[in-house]
């Protein structure tokens, strides 16, 4: 009684039923009694079995058709633009020329000389490593050659006090002086009292060169005697430069015999050289590759905006040579790849489940009547988008032989519907939507005409839901009779 008063509660529209069965009830009376007529009066139900076969979702949406790969292309290198060599709507192939700016032979030039230098750093770097015995031995040299200036140095080291020469010259030369002297002042007696009976001329004559003698006897004693200052302050400064000298070359023979004869300062010198020569090779190289477009893939030319004569001030801005009007455009050549073009697609959200990546598409276009075109899902992104106040989720979908004829594809932008099919189960069993109920707790169910000819709940598992039949996979088996609805008697 409880299926009766359930099944009741979900279809009002058999409101009337109770009254069916009091008159079954009592036909059956009437049948015990004696009355096998009464059977043509037991109500009937409207009921389906249950059926095997395929089922399938299909959903719908629209969109535009966009180019399966599309690129901006621009100069990268300031200049004037030589040659535009492609038209709109040309056909190009990847790696073809498109366009060429006029500094092209200096921007070559400018590279050959990098390259020059980037081998001449190369060069000085593998020298200097390839140099280490030679280095090595140089530097030995060096060290030996401050070494014995160091030697000769100390021992020609003056000190206040120290004597030139032996004691016994030094005492030869001060006697030599005392004499000299003494023979100097004799004579310059007798030209002071002038009463020698000698001639003033002759006195004079006579003591010049004694003088001469008594000078060079003073000057060989005090050269015996000791040195000057000034010698004493060039030795001490002979002596402090060949130190300073015998150190820089023992510091600098020790680094190479640590190195093999190769300075690790000279090496990072070298290495920084042919790091910046390499750098500007790259650069130059760029700056070369950035004055000509070259198509990066095939494609048709769909967007030209650009001229021949134009100068390019920097990337992304082009300025007319004729005017002082300044064109600021992101890139000037735009290819697309025309022949694996894309469906851009929204479909409505409550679909959302049944649209998904590498499912069959029927397409038709606006334009093309009466032909269609098959493809399938290659995108589905995960935000939904707003379109007309109206939540969509948005996808690619992707065309196969997407041509109005041969050779001539499809125009971008035309306006197409498009059919997808998602989800499909095929040999499964069947019932009609209208058999299926839920319960609040999202249970299913249907009504099982039984032997006794009344109405059985029962509980079933539910699969694939479409817009007529509904899968289920379990509660109901091949041929059972589901209740659809009331069939009144005749």
């Amino acid at each position: 009684m409880t299926a009766l008063k359930e099944f009741f509660k979900q279809k009002p529209w058999l409101a009337f039923v109770p009254l069916v069965i009091l008159a079954a009830v009592a036909g059956l009376i009437f049948w015990f009694g004696g009355a096998p007529q009464a059977a043509a009066e037991s109500p009937g139900y409207q009921t389906v079995s249950v059926i095997r076969g395929d089922l399938s979702v299909e959903i719908t949406g629209t969109g535009n058709l966009i180019a399966g790969q599309e690129v901006d292309l621009g100069f990268s290198t300031d200049g004037l633009i030589r040659e535009i060599k492609v038209h709109l709507g040309d056909q190009v192939k990847a790696g073809q020329v498109l366009a060429t700016l006029d500094e092209i032979d200096q921007l070559q030039i400018a590279l050959d000389d990098w390259k020059l230098q980037l081998n001449a750093a190369r060069k000085a770097l593998d020298d200097l490593l390839n140099s280490g015995d030679k280095a090595l031995a140089q530097a030995l040299k060096k060290y030996a050659a401050a070494k014995e200036t160091y030697e000769e140095a100390k021992k020609n080291l003056r000190q206040p006090g120290d004597a030139r020469c032996a004691p016994a010259k030094t005492e030869e030369y001060y006697y030599n002086y005392l004499y000299a002297q003494d023979r100097v002042n004799e004579w310059e007696d007798y030209l002071q009292y002038g009463n020698t009976g000698y001639g003033v001329n002759y006195i004079l004559k006579v003591l010049k060169p004694m003088r001469q003698e008594r000078d060079a006897a003073y000057y060989n004693l005090k050269y015996c005697e000791g040195y000057t200052e000034q010698e004493i302050l060039e030795s001490n400064a002979n002596l402090q430069l060949a130190e300073a000298n015998l150190k820089k070359s023992e510091a600098i023979y020790q680094n190479l015999l640590a190195n093999a004869g190769v300075d690790p300062a000279q090496v990072e010198i070298a290495r920084a050289r042919l790091k910046t020569a390499e750098i500007q090779v790259i650069k130059a190289q760029n700056d070369l590759d950035g004055a000509t477009i070259v198509a990066p893939i095939d494609g048709t030319v769909v967007a030209l905006n650009a001229e021949e004569g134009q100068t390019v001030v920097a990337i992304n801005k082009i300025q007319d040579a004729s005017s002082d009007a300044t064109i600021y455009t992101s890139e000037f050549i735009t290819i697309s790849d025309l022949r694996t073009p894309y469906l851009d697609v929204k479909i409505d959200e409550t679909d959302l489940q049944n649209f998904a990546v590498g499912c069959p598409a029927k397409i038709s276009f606006d334009a093309i009547p009466g032909r269609t075109f098959s493809g399938k899902v290659a995108q589905v992104d995960p935000a939904l988008v707003t379109a007309e106040n109206v939540s969509m989720v948005h996808g690619l979908v992707e065309l196969k032989d997407a041509e109005m004829m041969p050779g001539k594809p499809l125009p971008l932008g035309l306006t197409a519907s498009v059919e997808i099919t998602c989800s499909t189960v095929q040999d499964a069993l069947l019932v009609p939507v209208s058999a299926w109920y839920q319960s609040s707790d999202g249970s299913s169910y249907v009504y099982v005409l039984g032997d006794s000819g009344m109405p059985e709940k029962r509980t079933v598992e539910i699969g694939l839901q479409g817009t007529s039949y509904v899968e289920i996979r379990k509660g109901l088996s091949e041929g059972d009779s589901v209740l659809i609805s009331q069939v009144k008697s005749d």
